[in-house]
């Protein structure tokens, strides 16, 4: 095969492992998109738990003639899981997952899908530091958390990108205060412990903020956003 053909290969291959997270994100903005769902969000947001007819009346489905359409709305909150309901006290509530794996001014979440499981990466740019939340096989699980710590000389973190490329994954984070990249190498598993480079500056970071990163011909390539200079930066990665 050759060394663009491989490229293409690799591309289509990582667009398949993202393309059922970004389904995930697409049906999150539709539902978020209907005025009703949005009231009932912002209703349990600052009154709390509340009953089946409670939210029902506080949302201004007072009639029976609307009870229909209210348990739509509400059905659609719950299968996206942003209402929980508590089944022993049959109230239902914002879902909180709380601080899972020390988060400290988290900046940037990325979900993966790999083999029918759901991970994302958090960048914590208070503690400079990387979150890692695996959910198994439903976003509407409740994720275990594991903190990978500073790894890589992180320093004031903002951004990450993931990708896979050969059957192995890797991911790019931008440092704002040290003008860097750290780029993070889990091999072929991301439930494996990350080994971590700091790349350095390769030339024109600037408090770097947003990264993306794709395979292109056989190369892994990026984009990164620069604050100070207002400008986007294009590279190819080692």
């Amino acid at each position: 095969m050759s060394t663009d053909n491989a490229g293409m290969v690799e591309a289509k291959k990582t667009d398949g492992i993202l393309q059922s997270t970004s389904k995930r994100v697409r049906m999150i903005f539709s539902v978020m998109a209907s005025p009703n769902r949005i009231d009932i969000l912002r209703i349990l947001n600052s009154k709390g738990p509340l009953t089946y007819s409670e939210l029902k009346s506080l949302a201004g489905f007072k009639s029976k003639k609307e009870s229909g359409k209210f348990a739509y709305h509400l059905r659609k909150l719950l299968r996206q899981s942003l209402v929980a309901l508590n089944k022993s006290e049959r109230r239902y509530t914002i879902t909180n997952l709380g601080n899972i794996g020390s988060l400290a001014y988290p900046h940037r979440i990325r979900l993966i899908n790999s083999g029918g499981n759901y991970y994302a990466f958090i960048i914590n740019k208070g503690g400079s530091n990387i979150t890692f939340l695996n959910f198994g096989n439903s976003l509407g699980n409740i994720p275990t958390g594991t903190n990978y710590g500073n790894i890589g000389n992180l320093g004031a973190c903002v951004d990450i990108s993931i990708i896979n490329y050969s059957g192995n994954w890797y991911g790019y984070i931008t440092n704002t205060s040290s003008n860097s990249i750290t780029r993070l190498d889990f091999g072929n598993n991301l439930l494996s412990t990350p080994t971590a480079t700091n790349l350095g500056n390769p030339g024109g970071l600037g408090s770097p903020r947003a990264i993306e990163v794709f395979v292109e011909c056989g190369q892994i390539k990026g984009f990164i956003t620069n604050e100070t200079s207002n400008t986007i930066l294009s590279l190819n990665f080692p």
